[in-house]
């Protein structure tokens, strides 16, 4: 349809440069400096200001609605904003709090972890 979705943005942006093999430890260094693109002013999360920032310098001219929609697709905690593990998340990355213990699950996939 001719719009760029954030997944396929962020896995372009993040694969610029990719080699065949990575390790875990370089996977998570290319998401974090792929994260720290959009995260201009070191703060923890890409805001809707910084995503449209991106946007823009990669000729993409969005909405605010547009863009609201993309960060709204990955904003698990509703903040309004993406951090780095709803980026890596949303890339289908492992983050640092993705990983579940076996005997913690979502059993019955409504959002909610069962001990």
């Amino acid at each position: 349809d001719g719009n760029v979705s954030f997944e396929e943005f962020v896995e372009i942006v993040s694969n610029m440069g990719a080699t065949t093999e990575r390790t875990a430890d370089q996977e998570e260094k290319e998401l974090r400096d792929a994260f720290r693109v959009f995260d201009k002013h070191n703060r923890g999360y890409i805001s809707a200001s910084d995503l449209r920032a991106v946007l823009q310098c990669l000729g993409e001219d969005l909405s605010e609605e547009e863009i609201e929609d993309m960060i709204k697709e990955v904003d698990v905690d509703g903040d309004g904003r993406i951090d780095f593990y709803e980026f890596a998340h949303a890339l289908g990355q492992p983050g640092e709090e993705e990983e579940v213990d076996e005997e913690e699950d979502d059993k019955d996939e409504a959002g909610i972890v069962h001990p």
